[in-house]
């Protein structure tokens, strides 16, 4: 038997969706551009992944290029600062440790394409929400920026 309440009930959403679809990808774009020049004005080395206009409204991919380009070490500086962050081009799989193969197949090296932080906003998401990702970002390249220069030897 069909289940004819749902049927409707995806019906009624889909009606919806479309009635507030442009609005909100205003609204998204609005907020992706905010993040993008955020990223790009307060992270040193980052650089934006693919076109700048032609991408979904709430996408905002960009390469990392700190601390050996890899941005997988930013992920626990932005769970910190209440982030959830994905390092690579799409949903993790059980080659996460390995650089994005959509970006080598792109021409990225190994260690830009490992510099690569997937960064997504949806309906519910705010321009508080960006800023917040923002200072959690920047805090977490600061980090790791710092433990990098520790990290390497002293030249004489």
């Amino acid at each position: 038997t069909e289940n004819v309440a749902a049927i409707a009930g995806l019906g009624k959403a889909a009606e919806l969706a479309e009635a507030e679809m442009r609005d909100e990808a205003v609204r998204q774009v609005a907020l992706r551009e905010a993040l993008i020049e955020g990223v790009l004005a307060g992270v040193p080395g980052a650089s934006l992944l693919g076109d700048r206009w032609r991408r979904l409204p709430g996408r905002g991919p960009v390469l990392w290029g700190g601390a050996g380009g890899a941005a997988p070490p930013l992920l626990p500086g932005l769970a910190e600062g209440g982030v959830a962050a994905w390092a690579g081009t799409a949903c993790p799989d059980r080659h996460a440790d390995r650089p994005s193969h959509v970006l080598e197949a792109m021409g990225f090296d190994p260690v830009r394409a490992r510099g690569a932080l997937r960064v997504s906003m949806g309906r519910f998401t705010t321009q508080p929400d960006v800023e917040s990702f923002l200072a959690a970002l920047s805090v977490a390249a600061a980090r790791l920026r710092a433990g990098a220069a520790l990290a390497r030897p002293l030249i004489r």
